[in-house]
């Protein structure tokens, strides 16, 4: 078992520390594994606060973030359908754009970035906050993920 020291910005870390935020998203370029033990460190203006937050890893996956929002997004949508909706694909296709379209509103005003971001030219940490926000929005609203939206966490806690 390995300890691994984190940065996490001040609104990540009060999210953790709270519990409201029950997941990290993380490149995994220390060779996680499960039963390591992060020690997430508040880091604020290239300084640490010395505030930290303890996890275990209990899961880790390898799946390719940008191919996971279409994942999730089509889970959103799948668990609002009903079996007449289910059967037109355009309606479920478009219906899956109005879905990006509203969760990538609702980031834009968490993260200060202008409506109309494009996905495409998001940051890699930009990208993973993204994905946060959609993964804590199907857990808030209980919307079941398949395998490919289980995949889209580096670990769940």
């Amino acid at each position: 078992m390995t300890v691994h020291r984190l940065k996490i910005l001040p609104e990540f870390f009060e999210k953790k520390r709270t519990l409201v935020k029950a997941f990290e998203i993380r490149k995994n370029d220390r060779n996680f594994m499960v039963g390591d033990t992060l020690i997430l460190q508040e880091y604020v203006n290239g300084e640490y606060t010395g505030r930290e937050y303890w996890e275990d890893v209990v899961y880790i996956t390898d799946y390719l973030q940008k191919e996971g929002i279409h994942a999730l997004i089509s889970d959103i949508v799948k668990h609002t359908y009903n079996d007449f909706e289910a059967t037109k694909p355009r309606s479920f296709s478009n219906d899956c754009q109005v879905v990006k379209e509203t969760l990538k509103v609702a980031y834009a005003v968490e993260a200060n970035l202008p409506d109309d971001f494009s996905t495409a030219k998001l940051s890699k940490i930009q990208a993973r906050d993204f994905i946060s926000s959609i993964i804590e929005f199907c857990f808030q609203f209980d919307i079941p993920l398949s395998a490919s939206g289980l995949q889209m966490t580096d670990d769940i806690n």
